[in-house]
Order: C-alpha cells, then sequence, then structure tokens
C-alpha cells in the first residue's frame, strides 16, 4: 500500500466459484481489517484552499467501494458471468424472447476497452457507455462491498469515514426518496383500510335470530338507512383500495418478471395476501354487500386477518428508521429466541394439558383437549385460578374436583415448573439477547441501513441507478448544508459514531492505565533486584575480605 502503484493493486479482481468476483479490499475486510482500514485511509484527500487550518476540502474516493460499473475485468469473464446471471431470471428466459429484444449488453460488454475511463472527468458521474459488469441485481447486492462490509460486522470499518460518506451519499441522493414515498403511500393505505373495517357493520350482529347465525342473503336489512348512508361513505375508500392493491400487485409481478423468483420471501409472500386479501374484502359479491355495504362473513373475518397483517406489515416499515428500528431488531431477536427455546415448553404445556383433561374433563375448561391446552397457557402467563378450581361454593358436578389430592400435587407442580422455572429461563435468554443487541446497536443500524440502500436500489433500472453513481465526494468540514430532516435522520449514526470514538478512546486509555501499571511493577521489581544485587555484591566484598585476611595454609 506505500508503493506508488497500489492503484493497480487495487483493481485485481478474482473470479469466485458463485459467479462473483474477489478484490484486495473484500479479502482484507474478511480477514485483515486493520489492512483494510489503512486501505480506506488512501481514498481520504485533504486539501487546503485557504492558508487557514479550518478552510480545507475533503475529497472522498468511492471508486474502489463502488465498483459495480468499473472495467477492470477481462471480457471472457464478462460474458461467462452475464450468461449465467441471465439464465437466472424469467425476462430472459421467458419473457424477452416473445418481444426479439437482442442482448446487446454482452456485446456492450465485449467492446469495453479497460483502459477507456467510465467516470466524466468534469462531473465525476458515471457515463453512458457503463455498465454492471453482471446484470443479475441479486449478485450485485451480494457481492457489493456495503454488503460484504455489514455481513463482517466490524465495526470500526463501518464508522471509517469514507464508509460513512459513502453510505450517507447513496442514502440522500436516491434511496431516502424512494423510502418515505413507499412509506407515506403505504400509510394511505394502511389508514384507507382500517377506516373502511371499523366504519363497517359486522355481519353477526344483523344474522343471529337468537338460537343461530343464519346467511346474511337470507336476513338482509335492506330498509336499515343508516346502513345506506355507511355503505356511501365507504364507496370512495373501497375504490382507492382495490387501486393501491393493483398497484402494488402489478409492481411485485414486475419485480418477480425481471430479478427472477430469487426475490420471493415470507415478506414479499405476506405483502401479496395482504394485498389479495384486502381487495377481496372490499369487492362486493352479493347483492346485499352491493346494497347495504355488509360484508360476507368469510370476508370479515378474512378483513380481520388482513387488517393484522397489514399493522404488522407497518413494522418492517419502520424496522428501517434508525431511531425505532433498533426495537424491532431486539423484539424480532427475543422472539427467534424464544421460538429456540419453545420445545422445552411445548412438552412441559402438553404434559400438563393431558393430565388437567384426564383429571378434570368434568370442568367446562377441561373438557376438550384444545380448551385444556388454552387453559393450561393462560395459567402459565398467571390466570391460575386457583380459588375458583378448588373451593368452588357451587356444589354441581361442572365444578366439583373428582380427585383432589392428586390434582392438588399436579397444580403445585404445574405452578412450580412453568410459573416459575421455564418464565424465569425464557426472561433470562430474552435479558442476554437485548444486552448483545443493545451493545452492538451501533453495527445493527449500520447494517440496517446498508440492507435497505442496496435492496432498494436493485429493485429500480439500472439506469435509474447510473445516475446516482459518482466517482469522489468533496465537502468541507466547517460547513453544514444539511436539512433539519437529514440531521435527524443521521443523527443517530452521527451518535454511533460519537459512541465508537468514545469506546476506542476509553479502550486506549484502560490500555495506558494498564500499561503504566506493568511498567511501575517492572520498576518495582527492578529496584527490588538491584537491592538484592547490592546485598550479594556486600556478601561477596567480604567473603573476599575475610579470604585476603585469613589465606589458605598448606596444610589447609
Amino acid at each position: 500500500m506505500n508503493s506508488k502503484w497500489w492503484h493497480l493493486v487495487m483493481k485485481n479482481r478474482v473470479v469466485t466459484n458463485k459467479g462473483g468476483f474477489d478484490t484486495p479490499l473484500r479479502k482484507a475486510i474478511r480477514l485483515m481489517p486493520q489492512l483494510a482500514k489503512d486501505m480506506m485511509d488512501k481514498f481520504i484527500m485533504v486539501k487546503k484552499v485557504h492558508p487557514d487550518e479550518k478552510n480545507i476540502v475533503v475529497t472522498y474516493d468511492f471508486q474502489y467501494l463502488e465498483d459495480s460499473f468499473a472495467n477492470w475485468f477481462s471480457n471472457d469473464v464478462d460474458t461467462k458471468l452475464l450468461g449465467s446471471a441471465s439464465a437466472n431470471t424469467l425476462w430472459f428466459t421467458i419473457i424477452r424472447p416473445f418481444f426479439k429484444f437482442k442482448i446487446r449488453e454482452q456485446e456492450t460488454l465485449k467492446k469495453i476497452d479497460k483502459s477507456q475511463e467510465i467516470y466524466d472527468k468534469t462531473s465525476g458521474k458515471l457515463l453512458p457507455s457503463a455498465c454492471p459488469y453482471v446484470h443479475n441485481r441479486k449478485l450485485l447486492k451480494m457481492n457489493h462491498v456495503l454488503n460484504v462490509l455489514s455481513e463482517s460486522k466490524n465495526e470500526s470499518l463501518m464508522h471509517h469515514e469514507v464508509v460513512q460518506g459513502l453510505i450517507s451519499k447513496r442514502w440522500r441522493s436516491l434511496s431516502v426518496y424512494i423510502y418515505l414515498a413507499d412509506f407515506l403511500f403505504y400509510l394511505f393505505f394502511l389508514i384507507m383500510f382500517s377506516t373502511f373495517m371499523l366504519r363497517s357493520y359486522p355481519p353477526y350482529l344483523f344474522t343471529y335470530n337468537g338460537t343461530s347465525f343464519r346467511p346474511l342473503d337470507e336476513v338482509c336489512p335492506i330498509s336499515n338507512s343508516t346502513l345506506m348512508t355507511n355503505r356511501q361513505s365507504n364507496t370512495a375508500s373501497k375504490y382507492l383500495i382495490v387501486v393501491f392493491g393493483i398497484i402494488r400487485l402489478v409492481l411485485q409481478l414486475c419485480l418477480i418478471i425481471t430479478r427472477g423468483l430469487a426475490i420471493i420471501n415470507w415478506q414479499t409472500l405476506t405483502r401479496v395476501f395482504l394485498y389479495v386479501s384486502t381487495m377481496l374484502v372490499v369487492l362486493d359479491f352479493e347483492d346485499c354487500s352491493k346494497q347495504t355495504g355488509i360484508r360476507q362473513d368469510w370476508q370479515w373475518q378474512l378483513g380481520a386477518l388482513g387488517l393484522f397483517l397489514a399493522w404488522l406489515n407497518l413494522m418492517l416499515f419502520i424496522r428501517k428508521i434508525p431511531h425505532y428500528g433498533i426495537y424491532i431488531i431486539l423484539f424480532l431477536k427475543v422472539l427467534v429466541t424464544f421460538c429456540r427455546s419453545s420445545m422445552l415448553y411445548a412438552m412441559f404445556l402438553v404434559a400438563f394439558t393431558y393430565t388437567f383433561h384426564l383429571l378434570l374433563s368434568n370442568q367446562e375448561n377441561f373438557q376438550t383437549l384444545m380448551f385444556a391446552g388454552l387453559k393450561s397457557s393462560a395459567m402459565t402467563l398467571g390466570e391460575v385460578d386457583f380459588v375458583p378450581l378448588f373451593f368452588s361454593s357451587s356444589q354441581a358436578y361442572e365444578t366439583r374436583v373428582p380427585y383432589f389430592g392428586v390434582t392438588f400435587f399436579i397444580y403445585g407442580l404445574f405452578m412450580l415448573v412453568t410459573s416459575v422455572l421455564v418464565m424465569n429461563l425464557m426472561i433470562g435468554l430474552a435479558v442476554d439477547d437485548i444486552k448483545c443487541a443493545m451493545a452492538e446497536s451501533a453495527v445493527i443500524r449500520n447494517i440496517m441501513l446498508i440492507e435497505m440502500i442496496l435492496t432498494l436500489e436493485a429493485k429500480l433500472p439500472i439506469r435509474l441507478v447510473k445516475r446516482f453513481v459518482r466517482k469522489e465526494l468533496s465537502w468541507r468540514p466547517h460547513e453544514k448544508r444539511c436539512s433539519l430532516i437529514f440531521r435527524w435522520w443521521n443523527s443517530s449514526y452521527h451518535e454511533d459514531r460519537h459512541i465508537a470514538e468514545s469506546d476506542e478512546t476509553q479502550n486506549s486509555q484502560d490500555f495506558i492505565e494498564y500499561t503504566k501499571g506493568r511498567l511501575e511493577e517492572m520498576n518495582t521489581n527492578i529496584e527490588s533486584l538491584h537491592d538484592q544485587f547490592e546485598v550479594l555484591h556486600k556478601v561477596l566484598a567480604k567473603l573476599v575480605q575475610v579470604k585476603e585476611d585469613y589465606p589458605p595454609t598448606a596444610s589447609n
């Protein structure tokens, strides 16, 4: 790195088995973090624009961190990577041939000259001829330097000036506007759907005849003027919900076509189910629903489930906000820990459920295994019902305890095992997870922001992403031109950086104090050795004096 040819060393690439590539910076991030930090220090250039030391310009070189469009690689590797990546998407294999489009990206990449500059010399923007080294957006995301950095979870590298500058620049230039637009759009949909469900009347209010529930079309209250007014007020929100659902489903379909089936995960499936269920809830399938606005029984149940998922999906949006996302991360970590240790809880619960059902099946709460399981779960959370269970004032058969001794023993054992041991175990595991997560909060926030930036940009057209890629970023430390919203948004990251710096300073001070203590201990030992040497010297001097005073004789 101290050589004048270090730029050429940084441009070395090695193709991996997964179809991506490795660079010296990526290898250093994974294997030698201190070397990676030294490399990143080389990307910082400080220039004085005035004799005053405070008036300086700091320039960050991003070409080694943002190398998705770099032309450092061989043409054979390009064709191989592009061919393997293109074959993985529905767009290149099924949809695109029907439109008779030619894959010109390969031809463009083959003509790229390694000596050709891909950045404009004046503005630092990408030239129109610049192309990514592979058109598989998932591979671009997974192989990005920021993603490699987030996988390493190295706090010192994440808080490096160049890395923070690139993250801030990528976030402010494009990702923040896409995120806010998507968040506000979804929030509007959530408000409309919640309003629609709350303003609608449950169908069971009109279908119950005193003994059972009848179909809605048999007892449709068409003459109710209140229902007619409510139906008219919900008409606008109904059409808005349908339009929103269609737009979101079309966007999801376009992403699947262009990016392939690899983008399908549990979050995608949940959102698709949410949009489909909301449209099914607001649409009218019966004449009674058209005239009164009352939903069918299956629609009302589906709407309740959809509203529950809609508010949970809002949590996924809030998770990306630095100030509040850390608490959602904590909740998810505790949930994962509970799921891992739930097998122990489940075995105890099943054992006590069967036992209570066999001993107390005459009581309504334990008549079936399902009721017994639910009652046992409620008793675990604190609803013990000790007095009503064993000392009921009623002498009816449904309140009696047939086998008092055995039941009382099992009940006491249940209280000891589930309410004391198991619950304390769960709480202890949750506390440990929260401590670890709070200690790594700065790293988690940076990982969340990197993941959000790369995910949002992976869904956008490559031409739009190219417009916001820059070779370098220059700024004046003594000037503050950031708006209030960006200051608020980025305050947690600056706070994390200050925390990391203070921790590093504290660690340095602790090391200095430890070194001072060791030096003082060594000084004490040296003084002790010096005293011992002086005593030894005196003893030797006396021995020599005795030898001189009493020289050995011939007889001796």
